[in-house]
């Protein structure tokens, strides 16, 4: 996707999803996490390569998230702080590897990607990126009375400074998201989304994570769907991601009592 951060994305597997204040009808299946992630990706219907994310917890908070490939070489290594109990920081290490792609080896240079979140009350004011130590943008967040995300102010260095704004449907998913020119339309079931059971609300507002698992999204001319396989708590095991009628990826996950 287009976005400044999209290589955050990679580390939680999430792409086209929205999130919300409300209220869930939490139950003690809440104290499962999701600790694995296996990620088949495909180009033209040709297994590319294979990705394995594993989540680390803390007293009940996610503190690590490692993503390696299929032969265990690490490719990410997220280390997450928090503060007073709120997530502050985002560290990314990505170092130096040999990364296969169907018949070819991409190279993936050393660099370490970190964000820092500050607060105002609960909920996240701005966010600020860092690529090896130096500043690359920063994002200031606007919500309305209800608590939800309705406008991302983007400075980025170098770059002309981006506006997004978001908007809801009854449920309160993200229904549309709107940069300049640039639209994204939202359609969702009616299952939960797992990514509730991995980090705070306040992150989750921001990065748009739903209530419920995205069903399509049409980005400009792009559409994308997601079909699912659920286990008895109403949480996804299996996701394949389709752009058209072809297979982007396949993603296994897997739960555990923490």
């Amino acid at each position: 996707m287009k976005k400044i951060t999209f290589l955050i994305f990679i580390v939680i597997g999430t792409i086209c999803y929205s999130k919300y204040k409300i209220e869930l009808n939490i139950n003690p299946n809440d104290s499962l996490k999701i600790i694995k992630k296996v990620i088949k990706n495909y180009e033209n219907g040709v297994l590319q390569n294979e990705e394995v994310v594993k989540y680390t917890y803390e007293n009940d908070l996610v503190s690590k998230i490692v993503t390696t490939t299929d032969n265990n070489i690490i490719t990410n290594e997220t280390t997450i702080k928090y503060e007073n109990g709120k997530l502050k920081e985002m560290y990314n290490i990505f170092p130096f590897a040999k990364i296969k792609k169907g018949n070819k080896i991409m190279t993936q240079m050393e660099s370490i990607i970190n964000v820092v979140y500050n607060y105002e009350n609960d909920l996240i004011k701005n966010a600020i990126g860092y690529q090896n130590d130096k500043i690359t943008h920063v994002d200031n967040f606007i919500y309305n009375a209800d608590k939800q995300l309705v406008k991302k102010q983007t400075k980025t260095e170098g770059i002309s400074n981006r506006e997004t704004k978001y908007t809801y449907n009854k449920e309160g998913n993200l229904l549309k998201e709107k940069e300049s020119e640039s639209n994204e339309y939202y359609k969702y079931d009616d299952k939960r989304n797992p990514f509730d059971l991995v980090f705070p609300q306040a992150y989750l507002k921001i990065y748009q994570i739903s209530k419920n698992n995205i069903k399509s999204c049409n980005w400009n001319s792009n559409s994308y769907t997601y079909e699912y396989e659920y286990n008895s708590d109403n949480y996804p095991i299996k996701i394949i991601k389709k752009n058209g009628r072809k297979i982007e990826n396949e993603t296994i996950i897997e739960y555990s009592k923490v």
